[in-house]
């Protein structure tokens, strides 16, 4: 008999706890969806609900982490004293020394974006960045009014994929308001937007005096973070301990 995989859910009440149990309906052949829910917020009837954490990381194959800064800094060494793989697309105040350090022991997938589009337009910045070395770049990034942190996790990724491209230092430009100076020559400009339901658009400008080249990505419904999670945490729960990316995940199973 075929055994199916258990994955454990860290926030389902969020947005994209939603959204996750909502896709987790497509999957329902091939995965066993337990969530963790410290108070009964949320109607979950449908699903194995872990008020204890430990218990739910103890009772799951992988674990899929939409939370807080807070709370994924808390669940990263409840991840390694259960041996579980841990995929998280939180962003904020992430301890990424924790989280390297750890992935030494279990397998760790954390991405700013699971969204596959957004993965192909940070490979192709490490492609034309390069070649656009003189150009001034901003980044704009527009989100739904709930979401705390800006600029977002996504638009850093790009903003740093830039930098490194181009081989200069990582120098953002968060805000200009108190600022009254001409451009840094390399900086990166960001600028957020927040409001109504936006599921997440980002737009990277390249600026010259004589052109303007833009490359945008529009999400035009939720889901597609959600199914790229679960694809990807199924492929996470197969691997060796390591710190991965998103774009491991894409890139192996194009191979």
């Amino acid at each position: 008999m075929f055994n199916l995989l258990k994955i454990g859910l860290t926030a389902p009440c969020g947005k994209m706890g939603r959204a996750l149990l909502k896709a987790a309906e497509y999957y329902k052949d091939i995965i066993d969806l337990s969530v963790y829910q410290k108070n009964n917020s949320l109607p979950l009837s449908s699903y194995k609900v872990f008020q204890n954490i430990d218990e739910l990381f103890q009772c799951v194959d992988v674990i899929i982490d939409f939370s807080s800064s807070e709370l994924l800094n808390n669940i990263i060494p409840i991840a390694k004293k259960y041996n579980t793989p841990l995929l998280s697309g939180t962003t904020g105040n992430n301890d990424f020394l924790l989280m390297e350090n750890t992935s030494q022991h279990i397998p760790i997938l954390w991405s700013s974006n699971m969204c596959k589009g957004i993965n192909i337009i940070n490979h192709i910045l490490q492609k034309i960045s390069p070649l656009l070395r003189d150009y001034d770049v901003e980044i704009i990034e527009k989100h739904h009014r709930y979401k705390k942190d800006a600029p977002s996790g996504t638009a850093i990724t790009l903003g740093k994929t830039i930098a490194e491209s181009k081989k200069v230092d990582y120098n953002p430009e968060y805000d200009r308001f108190l600022k009254n100076e001409k451009r840094i020559d390399q900086s990166i400009g960001f600028a957020s937007i927040r409001g109504g339901q936006i599921n997440g658009e980002h737009e990277v400008m390249f600026i010259s005096n004589q052109e303007e080249i833009t490359i945008k990505h529009k999400a035009l419904d939720r889901s597609i973070f959600a199914y790229g999670a679960i694809d990807a945490a199924i492929w996470l729960a197969k691997q060796e301990s390591n710190l991965y990316s998103f774009s491991d995940y894409i890139n192996d199973i194009n191979e």
